[in-house]
């Protein structure tokens, strides 16, 4: 069979007749010949997207697919065609012939290959046979090929990822040729293009489309009766799904056909649940397709990383939200049954995962088993559950995996059938369903005076939840948010105005995020029902930026009662955390998270505002929402206050007073920006080995002259001496830097002039956070030379230095103040030497309120005391706009002193200018063993104890001293960064982590004094 394949493939080669035509029968009937039951289907060619020659099956096995080209061909040249690649990837049993050459892919890498020589003729036989034995081998390895059934969920998400991409690159090639409009993909496109989203592209459609078709062919019966199926509900047009499953049923276009045709052998032609079941043994019963959608996503698009938050609502806090409306249904709103009450209607937009809405219908389930046992389910799910909760999706892909989750949610639940429909789910925007669906009647029982049960027609009672984040990558509502934003409705304050008056917008597109047209569409439809409740998941500067004033001012003038649960988490800036600890972010996110409980009852005009803040690690934020009832006494209540409207305590005594307080640069007029330094090679931890390079250095230069080489060495000494100053590289981290006095710039001069005597000197770092219109700083105070950057390991952060003395004449071209880097500012006067660098009728102001007279160093303290309380921190953060820090300055000045006070405590701590006590949980270096190297360090907190090796460590160590920073700077662990623990390194290590100790105490007497300070502060205008 073989022999004479290659004999007569030799003859119509040497011919040169219509060769392509004769090979091309000869190997057909080669392929038909050489297995009973094989079946060949030409698949048609396209050249804008181009598919194998065939599809070989044997009997109903496929087993893989031959592309046929020109024998004039070199595959070598073929394999490099995009075309070819993508058919390699795709397929994982491909043949590429050119009728003499043969070669065999298996899951896209090569495995076999033949060639038949030209010149064999009839004489070599030898060559005929050795080429007839390869081609056996060759076939016999691509026949018996099959396709089996994937072994676990990963294997599974590889593969179907695999062909999704190839399926997304033909939708592509439909949608761009314009002799493909009347395509049922082509259809689907304009469908979506017209009724949900008008900038939706191609790549974007094609990428959803072919997730949706894959997912379709895993499970069909996760897609049935999704949409309504009453006649009234029929009367939506916004469902569009069912022209999605019209064309997912239709005869398929062969692309769609041989991906269906394989997704049937990678689950053996089951059900993806039947598939779940045999090949899974252990899964997350909360999620079980959430590792599978994890591993799908990043073979189908390795860019697009899984975020926690943006994809999927995380297991813990949707379970608390559920609860928590439970628990406001059942207390604020008087339904007996919580979710489970049939007047309810629960509206979840952008349901992306459905994990929101599915945690609402497991607990409404729950309750009314709780209730009445098993009797009544099934009226529960056909009356309440399937009519009455409603989740949208208006993107395609995300709508799928909604579907497919809550369809594994309900046949993984004991009391849901599973030829059930779980809930209705539609693909649609949500403005254009929302309203029908939460003014559409519910029927209820009840009794009448004969004590019969009837129904009866009450107006729905809505609960709208929403994770906004589902809603920033793609929402397509640009002009509706904007009509929803400014549109004005009776009783429904604008969100762009304040107690009637408008305010300014530090970023113009604010008012437009689609997180605001969710939480405007909440407001509304809950103000025209005259009830309801609300959870919404937001960023946290919805609570605090300004820019969302006249949001917050607008729902507390329409909610009666909001509750705030501040996750915070934002990695942007960092955040006080009481005890100490890393803050974490529940989702993966830049910024924090928080959530609103916005509830609105009949005839009350009233709203009482709560809030609650949870920091820490992810795992305890998790772990408190997992087993955390809703509980009043969990929240504080504040009072937000014009004009901020901050939903947050700390604005409870800051109010508008912010504004008012003294910029700092008003209180220390010279300040200028903390220069780089250019010369690292003169940088030294020891002065003698500064010196000594220095003279080497020189002697190199003056090698060739003829100079006394003593004298000269003599001489350089005593200049080094002059010009090498203590320099501070970064806070307790001290050395030696040479600053000559003719080589350096005047930047240099400008800041190492102050540091000639002894002196003292803030140094603020401070950057604006993206996008965000807010600053976070860190301040520290040093006595030597510095150079940027400081305190930040970002060189793009700003740095500033404020000194309290000022040494010499500093002359300036202008008093107001440089624009440019490195340039002084604004002095008033031309200051003479050992002058203070304070706003003289500050200090005449000072002393007037206080009665008193305020020294300018006792001033200083008081400014580093409050830039390390870290509730002043809070509030900097929330009000403070591409600017210095402003000072509050209480109007009692006995608060005043104790500030003071231990502000000059602390700067004697970090100026190592105060003795540690010796307290009896001072840190020890314990030595189990000699071994002192220093192996991994790391900390451990149940022990309480950092270990430098395997068995030595150091205790007592806390959390939140191993975690203490001062800027970028973690403090105890950079200390380890040696190779060995000699006693040195010991010493240190013990007494900065006793400093820190003192630090923290001190800080927290500062945030108690600071509170009391803020009361009432003194007010200045600029």
């Amino acid at each position: 069979m073989f022999d004479q394949y290659v004999r007569e493939t030799e003859a119509i080669m040497a011919r040169g007749d219509d060769r392509e035509a004769l090979l091309l029968s000869l190997l057909q009937t080669l392929l038909l010949s050489y297995r009973s039951g094989i079946f060949l289907t030409p698949l048609k060619k396209n050249s804008t997207f181009p598919l194998p020659h065939w599809q070989i099956r044997q009997q109903d096995q496929r087993i893989g697919y031959i592309d046929c080209i020109s024998p004039s061909s070199k595959l070598l040249e073929w394999e490099q065609l995009p075309a070819f690649q993508r058919m390699q990837q795709t397929f994982d049993n491909l043949l590429l012939v050119n009728f003499h050459e043969f070669r065999l892919y298996r899951h896209g890498e090569i495995l076999l290959q033949v060639d038949i020589p030209l010149a064999l003729l009839s004489t070599l036989e030898d060559e005929v046979t050795a080429s007839s034995q390869q081609l056996e081998t060759l076939f016999a390895e691509f026949f018996d090929f099959r396709l089996e059934a994937a072994s676990s969920s990963h294997s599974l998400a590889q593969e179907t990822a695999k062909r999704a991409r190839f399926l997304s690159e033909w939708i592509q090639s439909i949608l761009d040729d314009s002799e493909q409009t009347g395509n049922d993909v082509a259809s689907c496109y304009q469908t979506l293009l017209i009724n949900i989203n008008p900038s939706l592209t191609k790549k974007q459609f094609a990428d959803q489309y072919a997730q949706a078709f894959i997912l379709y062919s895993l499970e069909p019966s996760a897609f049935v009766n999704i949409h309504p199926t009453t006649d009234q509900l029929n009367l939506l047009s916004a469902s569009w799904w069912p022209v999605f499953v019209s064309g997912f049923q239709n005869p398929l276009s062969e692309p769609l056909q041989i991906v269906r045709d394989e997704i049937d052998q990678l689950t053996g032609s089951n059900s993806l649940l039947t598939w779940w079941g045999k090949t899974i043994t252990t899964y997350d019963k909360v999620n079980p397709i959430l590792d599978f959608f994890k591993a799908f996503r990043s073979f189908f698009d390795p860019t697009a990383l899984f975020r926690r938050g943006m994809d999927e609502t995380t297991y813990p806090l949707a379970n608390y939200i559920a609860r928590a409306v439970h628990q406001f249904l059942k207390t604020q709103l008087l339904c007996q049954n919580g979710l489970a009450d049939e007047r309810i209607r629960v509206i979840h937009p952008a349901s992306s995962f459905c994990t929101l809405m599915i945690e609402m219908m497991e607990l409404a389930a729950r309750t009314h088993m709780d209730y009445y046992g098993v009797r009544g389910m099934n009226q529960l799910f056909e009356n309440h559950i399937q009519p009455h909760f409603i989740a949208f999706e208006h993107r395609l892909d995300s709508f799928a995996w909604g579907a497919l989750n809550s369809y594994f949610a309900a046949t993984s639940t004991s009391f849901v059938a599973s030829d059930q429909p779980f809930q209705h789910l539609f693909l649609s925007l949500l403005v254009q369903d929302t309203n029908t669906w939460i003014n559409a009647p519910v029927l209820v029982e009840s009794e009448n005076a004969e004590n019969k049960i009837q129904s009866v027609v009450k107006k729905p009672l809505p609960v709208i939840i929403c994770n906004t984040f589902h809603l920033q990558d793609d929402f397509p509502l640009n002009k509706q948010i904007t009509s929803l934003i400014q549109e004005l409705h009776p009783g429904l304050p604008s969100f762009s105005e304040v107690e009637g008056k408008r305010f300014p917008l530090l970023h113009q597109s604010s008012l437009h995020e689609p997180m605001i047209a969710m939480t405007r569409i909440t407001q509304t439809l809950m103000v025209q029902q005259g009830e309801g409740i609300s959870a919404l998941i937001v960023p946290q500067k919805i609570l605090h930026h300004p820019d969302y004033r006249g949001v917050r001012w607008s729902l507390s003038q329409t909610m009666n009662e909001i509750y705030i649960l501040n996750l915070h988490g934002s990695s942007l800036h960092d955040e006080y955390v009481p005890d100490g600890s890393q803050d974490e972010n529940v989702f993966d996110e830049e910024q924090g998270v928080a959530v609103l409980f916005l509830v609105k009852r009949k005839e009350q005009t009233d709203c009482k505002i709560y809030h609650a803040d949870l920091f820490g690690a992810r795992r305890v934020k998790e772990n408190w929402l997992k087993h955390t009832d809703f509980e009043l006494f969990n929240y504080q209540p504040i009072k937000p206050v014009s004009p901020r409207f901050v939903f947050s305590q700390y604005d409870l005594y800051a109010k508008q007073a912010y504004q008012s307080w003294k910029s700092i640069d008003k209180i220390m007029p010279l300040y200028q920006f903390v220069p780089k330094i250019t010369e690292p090679s003169w940088i030294d931890c020891d002065k003698a080995q500064l010196i000594e390079r220095l003279l080497n250095n020189r002697l190199k230069q003056t090698q060739s002259a003829r100079f006394d080489a003593l004298q000269t060495t003599t001489k350089s000494t005593l200049v080094f001496e002059k010009e090498i100053i203590p320099f501070d590289v970064k806070p307790f981290e001290e050395q030696f830097v040479y600053l000559p006095e003719k080589g350096i710039s005047a930047e240099y001069q400008q800041v190492a002039q102050h540091f000639v005597h002894s002196n003292m000197a803030l140094v603020i770092a401070q950057n604006t956070l993206r996008g965000k219109g807010e600053m976070a700083f860190s301040c520290f105070v040093t006595t030597h030379f510095i150079a940027h950057p400081f305190l930040s390991n970002h060189p793009t952060v700003s740095e500033f230095l404020f000194p309290l003395h000022l040494f010499g004449t500093t002359e300036l071209e202008s008093k107001q103040p440089r624009q440019t880097m490195l340039s002084l500012f604004e002095p008033e006067e031309t200051y003479l030497q050992s002058s203070y660098n304070m706003d003289k009728q500050l200090l005449k102001q000072l002393a007037t309120g206080y009665g008193k007279k305020i020294e300018a160093e006792t001033l200083f303290y008081y400014l580093y005391a409050i830039l390390w309380s870290s509730h002043y921190q809070a509030i900097a953060a929330q009000h403070q706009n591409n600017a210095l820090p402003r000072i509050p300055f209480p109007i009692d000045r006995s608060v005043f002193d104790q500030l003071a006070l231990k502000g000059q405590q602390l700067i004697a701590l970090h100026a190592h200018q105060s003795l540690l006590s010796n307290q009896e949980n001072t840190p020890r270096y314990q030595a189990i063993t000699d071994n002192r190297r220093i192996e991994a360090s790391y900390f451990n907190e149940k022990e309480a104890r950092v270990y430098i090796n395997s068995t030595n460590y150091i205790e007592p160590i806390t959390a939140s001293q191993w975690q203490f920073a001062i800027g970028d700077h973690p403090i105890l662990p950079q200390l380890l960064n040696r190779s060995t623990m000699e006693p040195e390194v010991e010493l240190r290590f013990c007494s900065m982590a006793t400093l820190i100790a003192n630090t923290m105490k001190l800080s927290e007497q500062i945030d108690g004094l600071f509170d009391e300070a803020i009361a009432a502060t003194i007010s200045f205008n600029g």
